[in-house]
């Protein structure tokens, strides 16, 4: 209808307490709405009551400057800093909540966000910006993020505020609470000082006046050069009156010092002199006290000897000087000598345990079998050693060698244990052989058995375990002697048949290469024989060699060119050797990047194994040489790999320390500085590597699982918050439900809202906020759809009582009219029956009408009052009629319809005018104020009732 135009909302109604309700009432997404009404409403209240539920924070910002009233300036600033806060029910983002902070300056804005802001680093911005040491001290002591504690107490100056802050943190924070407990005593310090700096200048002016009372000049002169030193080294400029007192008090003393050195120069030269060889006596002892702090015993040797030289040097002052100065002199000599010998037996034990390491790591790198006594003797005398120096990369390097060797002992002695099965069944196949004759083939089985042997007895194996074995091999070996007497003569005829196969290739036409090999396994041979034992034949010897040099000039070509390349490699493992040890020679092992120090070591000794075969005369040297600078290299190496070792285990109780510290975030932040500094320069075995770096990764873990866990704990306390915030919402759906009356509706809304409230400080997930949010929008949602409910039921109600009260008064106005009114007292009964109306003003005015009804009954009318007022209630019942009418689209009628026109044009000029809503729309009130209309004569009334009944029934009336 045309009609809904002028139709106000309640928030525009004339009452201010209307739309108060009527904010109350409106969604939390009609922000333009309550904008509006905060910006142009004219009662200071409704705007107030507006910018609680605004979420503009540029609209707030005007507000709290240009609104006129300093209710709503302050309410929409106290509005504002809890958006800022992030303490809405939308909170804007963090980011536009930090711009919007670095642009605001307001002291209590910074300072609300310091105490409550939602995020850390929200509250870290304001902490950085808040001047007030009260708030800078709640926010040291109730922060809960470390750091933001740190910064508060950083910028707090105020002595009440650090003594506040102080025992906050006593048991809390302990970064923070050192912090704030130093900048406390500087300013007690600080107060403190005056009075300090003030006793001093009194004691030193005393000091300074009763120098030269007994004309020991001599003594007094270097007392006032130490007050001289004193007095400027104060740490506060004396007062005037003092500096006065003590230059006066010192210009006297040098006055009267200097007429007593004129007086007696001889005397106070002698005297200075003296002093002056004291003093020199006394810097020297001072010397060599601070000598005993030194741990470095060539510093201590040269100590000894120049101060003994200076001493003697100096010469010597009179007797009762010279001999306390003395005394001390012998006395820290002595403490030196001993701090001296004490570092050489801690050196020379250093010295005797790293020779024992390297003794014991060569051994262990060594092919040939450990020889377990003596290494075990070893061990024993060295492990003092190793307890003295505990905690030394040294004696850690020392632990580690002992287990390798008892490890590798271990092995051993198993190995040689396994080794005694086999001992008879390789026994029986020496003898084997010895009974075919194969004397070649003893030799190596013999020489494995006698190994095997040898093993056993290196690695200390039970001597019964192998005594019969040993036994049975020294009567082979008898055998093989007596065998090889026997082969004396066979070996002649070998020796014969190797002249002859080595003249039958003087002229044989194989290659140079395979006449080369022949020619030397015939040499091999024949000299085989020569170590079987046989005496050698001299005639077939000459025979052999003529022949072998006749091959040789053949073989001379190729012989030449493998003589030049073993040449080549004598000088490639030259090269080698001589690089490394220039390498040596000039590495700074301060700065040396240790990993490619342990590649080029590998590299080398793969180089080395690739070079090919030398001369028999250099190979010895040349290994011996290269052998020789490995170890130095080697020796680097291991002292290098057993300090990262240290440092990395340093490393690793360092991060297992920091699973107990209460301040996480430092705990975090300090475990990866320490993963960054983890660094492997020289490895070991790969096995021990592996394990120290999973004991690292693991430590590591356990800092980080404690952040998991507290992540958990507090996704766990936001969910609790949430719950929180869900359950009220859930009761107030509920308490919607069930409510039967809307005042208990309201009350139960109004104690739950507040709860909602105060809920709002309850941290939650950003996907939290919108979903309490929705919950509370649903909740708020089903209790108005019931409150308004509740109150259409009342209002329907009460409209019948009002109705039936209206009724009852018909009936006694009806009366009047008739000859024999009746008796009254049945309506009377039923009126007081029928119970009052809960809106006072209805029942006074259905009282009034009830109450002259009944006078005019029992008491009889005033015709000419009575005409007067039916005629001015029949008008109003008209125009009360033709309102409703109009509401309703029912037709009134035909006599009436200019007037119905008229009237209705009137009417909405009027309202238009004023800038109001029409007030026909009010169908509710015009029946009230039907019902409160006394009667109309008849038969008119019955005609009004008529209509008023069809108007009221197309509105819906029941």
């Amino acid at each position: 209808m045309i009609l809904k135009r002028f139709i106000k909302p309640k928030w525009q109604h004339n009452d201010p307490t209307v739309r108060l309700q009527a904010i109350e009432e409106l969604s939390g997404v009609e922000q333009a709405t309550l904008a509006g009404i905060a910006r142009n409403d004219a009662d200071p209240a409704v705007r107030r009551s507006a910018c609680k539920r605004i979420e503009d924070l540029d609209l707030l910002q005007t507000l709290s400057r240009d609104d006129q009233d300093a209710g709503v300036r302050e309410l929409a600033a106290a509005r504002c800093r809890t958006l800022l806060c992030g303490q809405g029910a939308a909170p804007l983002p963090l980011e536009q909540r930090l711009r919007l902070l670095q642009e605001n300056s307001d002291p209590r804005t910074l300072e609300q966000i310091a105490r409550h802001g939602a995020e850390s680093e929200l509250r870290l911005a304001a902490i950085g910006r808040v001047d007030d040491q009260q708030v800078l001290a709640a926010c040291a002591g109730d922060d809960s993020a470390a750091r933001n504690r740190l910064l508060a107490v950083e910028r707090l100056a105020a002595r009440e505020a650090l003594e506040k802050a102080v025992r906050k943190l006593r048991n809390r924070d302990k970064s923070a609470y050192r912090l704030a407990r130093d900048k406390l005593k500087q300013i007690m310090d600080s107060e403190q000082a005056p009075a300090r700096v003030r006793a001093q200048c009194l004691e030193l002016c005393q000091r300074a006046e009763a120098l030269g009372q007994f004309n020991e000049w001599l003594k007094d002169k270097p007392i006032l050069d130490y007050l001289d030193k004193q007095w400027a080294e104060l740490e506060e400029q004396p007062e005037a009156e003092l500096s006065a007192r003590y230059q006066r008090a010192r210009e006297r003393f040098l006055s009267a010092y200097e007429t007593y050195r004129q007086a007696n120069q001889a005397q106070v030269e002698s005297a200075e002199a003296e002093q002056r060889l004291r003093a020199e006596k006394e810097g020297l002892l001072e010397t060599l006290a601070s000598g005993l702090k030194s741990g470095e015993e060539a510093k201590l040797a040269d100590l000894l000897q120049s101060s003994a030289e200076e001493w003697d040097q100096l010469g010597s002052l009179p007797p009762a000087a010279e001999k306390p100065l003395a005394r001390q002199y012998r006395e820290l000599r002595e403490q030196l000598e001993q701090r001296y010998a004490k570092l050489a037996g801690a050196r020379q034990q250093a010295e005797r345990l790293e020779a024992a390491n390297l003794e014991i790591d060569s051994a262990l790198h060594q092919g040939k079998p450990l020889d377990k006594k003596r290494l075990q003797s070893l061990v024993k005398e060295t492990m003092p050693l190793a307890e003295q120096l505990a905690g030394r990369p040294m004696a850690e390097r020392f632990g580690e060698l002992r287990t390798q060797l008892e490890q590798r002992l271990k092995k051993q002695l198993h190995a040689a244990e396994q080794k005694v099965e086999h001992l008879p069944e390789r026994l029986q196949q020496l003898e084997q052989a010895l009974d075919a004759g194969q004397l070649r083939d003893c030799e190596p089985l013999r020489q494995s058995i006698q190994a095997d042997l040898d093993l056993l007895q290196a690695s200390a194996a039970p001597h019964a375990k192998y005594a019969p074995a040993e036994k049975e091999l020294h009567r082979i070996l008898a055998r093989i002697r007596e065998l090889k007497q026997w082969r004396k003569w066979g070996a002649d005829q070998h020796r014969q048949e190797l002249c002859e196969r080595m003249e039958a290739l003087i002229e044989s036409d194989l290659a140079l290469e395979q006449l080369a090999h022949r020619l030397h396994d015939e040499q091999i041979e024949w000299k085989n024989l020569d170590h079987s034992g046989a005496p050698v034949n001299q005639g077939l010897w000459d025979r052999f060699h003529a022949a072998c040099d006749q091959v040789y000039e053949r073989c001379k070509p190729y012989l030449d060119e493998q003589a030049a390349l073993r040449t080549a490699h004598r000088e490639q493992r030259e090269r080698i050797c001589a690089e490394l040890e220039e390498f040596l020679d000039k590495v700074d092992w301060e700065r040396i990047d240790w990993k490619k120090a342990a590649h080029a070591e590998r590299d080398t000794r793969n180089a080395w194994r690739a070079v090919g075969p030398v001369e028999n005369r250099y190979r010895k040297p040349l290994e011996k040489r290269f052998r020789k600078a490995m170890d130095r290299l080697d020796k680097r190496l291991s002292k290098e790999r057993g300090r990262n070792l240290a440092f990395r285990r340093d490393l690793i109780a360092r991060i297992e320390a920091l699973s107990e510290l209460p301040d996480l975030e430092q705990a975090i932040a300090e475990a990866k500085r320490l993963q960054r500094e983890w660094h492997t320069t020289v490895p070991g075995r790969r096995k021990a590597e592996n394990a120290l770096w999973e004991q690292f990764r693991g430590a590591c873990d356990r800092v980080f699982e404690r952040r998991r866990e507290e992540q958990e704990a507090q996704h766990q306390a936001l969910h609790q918050n949430l719950e929180q915030r869900l359950e009220i919402a859930s009761r107030l759906k509920t308490l919607a439900e069930e409510a039967a009356d809307p005042e208990a509706l309201n009350q139960g809304y109004r104690e739950l809202r507040q709860a909602w409230q105060k809920s709002a400080d309850l941290e939650l997930a950003k996907s939290g906020y919108g979903r309490a949010k929705a919950a509370w929008q649903q909740a708020e949602d089903a209790y108005r759809e019931r409150l308004a409910q509740l109150k259409q039921a009342r209002q329907r109600a009460q409209l019948g009582l009002l109705r039936e009260k209206a009724g009852l008064c018909r009936q006694l106005e009806q009366a009047l009219s008739r000859p024999e009114p009746g008796d009254p007292q049945p309506l009377v009964e039923q009126w007081e029956a029928v119970g009052a109306l809960e809106d006072g003003d209805l029942q006074a005015g259905m009282q009034r009408r009830y109450e002259s009804a009944l006078a005019a009954q029992t008491e009889g009318p005033d015709r000419d009052r009575l005409a007067a007022e039916q005629a001015a209630n029949q008008q109003r019942r008209e125009e009360i009629c033709l309102h409703l009418e109009i509401l309703s689209g029912v037709d009134s009628p035909p006599q009436l319809a200019e007037a119905r026109m008229a009237f209705q044009v009137s009417r909405l000029s009027g309202h238009m005018a004023a800038g109001e809503g029409d007030p026909l729309e009010a169908a509710p009130q015009l029946e009230r104020d039907w019902y409160l209309c006394g009667p109309a004569p008849e038969p008119a009334m019955s005609e009004l009732e008529t209509r008023f009944e069809r108007a009221r029934a197309a509105l819906g009336g029941t």
